[in-house]
């Protein structure tokens, strides 16, 4: 058995990469910048694996690890001797001897440590797995593989000379096309770098609008051209009209639902459910000091909010001088004022009291000003606080 599962060719990929600075240079200065990068690669890992405390290779100890945890899906029965019978949990059965290092499953064969049955077996028995692990992913075999090491050379100049005829190199020809960097690749093989790959695009005409072809190679006549571009025309506008209907049947169906959902929340009182948004402020009256209208006993009410006021909408509430206002009764409050037949009166909380003659000579200005001046002692008439005449004709 090989004891190494690498079926690809990945060590020549890698030391192809390796060498690409190199591959660039004559024969000579090729070949002697690869003995330079072999000679420092050998004692690089020479020094790498002797630092390691374990006696495997830090890749087999990650592997064996991945075998140990899933060996836990496993159950054994030991024999009593140097096999094991294994079971997994789909419920396959595997034969395991840990004499010969064999498994059924003959990944153990090929791989050269124990598979997830071959760990589960040995696990049984109370031995470890690192002792099962073949000679070849050790510590030591590794380090006897870069013990030996490459000698330094003399440079070109102290090379011994030849007696044979000089060879001379062969005559420069420039090769038409960029020169290739990158290695053939397959047909089935995903290309590198950035440029994305045309296999599979589709070639399509841009004059005669026919796949296969382009317009370099194109051999339809004129007429056929013309006709595939009326067709394409005709077949862009068709569906650029059938787009258009779907849109506006869209927003039908949308307004129709609007309006059945607004009627069945008017019919079920949903309609009174909040909405986001601040609710619109309602015009408030001072009820304390209210300010003077036309007549002091003419009643001021508000009108009630309706349903569709009582909603909360999105966005800015709405101004308060788009706010019907009715008036309503409301309680007089302090001051003098003049009403609309041209008469002074005063207001207190509890009632009105004309102060002018039958013939009023007094205007809204000067009713003002009378308001304006200090008030002094008031006389009391039947119970009520009013002012002299005199006080407030002056």
């Amino acid at each position: 058995m090989t004891h190494c599962d690498v079926v690809d060719n990945n060590i020549s990929e890698c030391f192809n990469s390796w060498i690409l600075e190199a591959r660039y240079k004559p024969i000579i200065s090729m070949l002697d910048h690869i003995r330079v990068q072999c000679m420092e690669r050998i004692h690089v890992k020479r020094d790498y694996m002797a630092r390691i405390d374990s006696d495997l290779c830090p890749r087999i100890i990650k592997k064996l690890n991945y075998n140990i945890e899933g060996s836990k899906k496993c159950t054994s029965t030991w024999d009593g001797g140097d096999k094991c019978e294994v079971k997994d949990l789909e419920g396959n059965q595997f034969e395991v001897d840990m004499k010969n290092r064999i498994c059924s499953c003959r990944k153990w064969q090929l791989t050269g440590m124990p598979c997830i049955h071959g760990c589960q077996a040995i696990l049984s028995i109370n031995a470890a797995p690192e002792s099962f692990v073949d000679e070849y992913f050790k510590k030591t075999t590794y380090l006897k593989s870069y013990s030996y090491l490459m000698s330094p050379m003399k440079g070109s100049k102290e090379w011994p000379l030849a007696k044979q005829v000089k060879l001379l190199p062969p005559k420069a020809r420039r090769m038409p096309g960029r020169p290739k960097k990158h290695r053939r690749r397959e047909a089935d093989e995903v290309g590198g770098g950035y440029r994305l790959s045309k296999k599979g695009v589709v070639m399509k005409c841009s004059r005669c609008l026919v796949i296969g072809h382009n317009k370099a190679t194109c051999k339809t006549t004129e007429a056929e051209a013309l006709e595939n571009h009326r067709k394409a025309d005709e077949a862009r506008k068709a569906q650029a009209e059938a787009a258009r209907a779907h849109s506006l049947r869209s927003k039908q169906n949308v307004r129709k639902k609007t309006t059945q959902t607004a009627g069945a929340q008017s019919s079920t009182g949903v309609g009174q459910a909040k909405k986001r948004g601040r609710p619109p402020k309602a015009k408030q009256i001072n009820q304390q000091h209210p300010t003077p209208t036309s007549s002091p006993q003419a009643p001021s009410t508000q009108e009630v909010p309706t349903e569709a006021a009582q909603k909360k909408r999105r966005g800015r509430p709405p101004k308060t001088s788009n706010t019907k206002v009715q008036t309503r009764k409301m309680p007089a409050g302090m001051g003098v004022f003049t009403g609309d037949d041209g008469h002074t009166y005063m207001s207190s909380s509890r009632s009105t009291v004309r102060l002018t003659d039958s013939e009023p000579n007094t205007t809204t200005q000067d009713a003002e000003q009378v308001s304006r001046q200090p008030s002094k002692s008031p006389l009391k008439k039947g119970g009520q606080m009013v002012f002299p005449r005199s006080e407030l004709k002056k």
